[in-house]
């Protein structure tokens, strides 16, 4: 059995894969984990009689992982594998040692289910477009601030906006401040995603596939074309599979 985690910028994913498949899945803010009674309790839940979790993960907060180990590691008696490098996800990338371990996560879980080339969008806190050529070799990526991030920043600075959410409503000529906060993000980020993923598919050689994951994808993905298929399970199954092939090493 394994428990594969995914620390995000504000929320952590959590998986558990046993008999081929994903049996239990569930996700909680990465604030004060270790105080966090209904993770606690789902852990404990998960350990079968005699039969050992192994837990790897893949994090982009480095503050909460001492706090999610000692969590695990009193919750199921398991010492928690950090995978970090390109070498740790067994894929050769041009990208500097900065590169986060969410993005490989999910470049090696969408080189197992698609043939390369192959573009991954990851929209989330920050939404990630990493491309990948014919030689599943990873060539560089973008950067850029999410959409319900980018709302939540212009909402710390202005006094008359009010909170609201990004939705898909596809109006230009919205009749609110809410709904022009909401569709104007929501469209500069459709709009900014289609024009970097076209711009990608020109310089990378051969039949490009394009997918996305993320807590924001399918919103996305559904208004897109562009956005290839959604794949919610993409950086937990990178993580199955890196761990899976350092077990098979030992």
């Amino acid at each position: 059995m394994l428990l594969a985690i995914d620390i995000g910028n504000t929320k952590a994913a959590f998986g558990v894969w046993f008999e081929g498949k994903w049996h239990e899945m569930n996700q909680w803010p990465t604030e004060n984990l270790a105080s966090n009674l209904e993770l606690n309790e789902w852990l404990k839940r998960l350990k079968p009689d005699h039969e050992e979790i192994r837990v790897s993960c893949a994090s982009v907060k480095p503050s909460s992982e001492s706090e999610m180990a000692y969590t695990v590691l009193h919750s199921v008696s398991s010492e928690t594998q950090f995978l970090r490098t390109a070498d740790d996800f067994g894929i050769t990338s041009l990208y500097s040692s900065e590169l986060g371990s969410d993005r490989l996560a999910n470049i090696v879980g969408a080189l197992e289910q698609f043939q390369p080339p192959i573009i991954v969008v990851d929209v989330g806190t920050a939404t990630t477009i990493d491309a990948v050529d014919k030689d599943g070799v990873h060539i560089g990526g973008l950067i850029i601030a999410g959409p319900q991030f980018s709302i939540d920043a212009l909402l710390e600075r202005s006094e008359l906006m009010k909170a609201t959410k990004v939705r898909n409503h596809r109006m230009l000529f919205s009749l609110n401040t809410a709904e022009a906060l909401s569709n104007g993000h929501f469209l500069g980020h459709h709009y900014a995603l289609e024009g970097i993923v076209k711009a990608m598919r020109s310089e990378v050689q051969g039949n490009v596939t394009v997918v996305t994951t993320g807590g924001l994808g399918k919103l996305f993905c559904e208004a897109s074309k562009q956005l290839g298929e959604y794949k919610a399970t993409l950086t937990l199954d990178g993580i199955r599979i890196a761990a899976n092939k350092r077990i098979a090493l030992e």
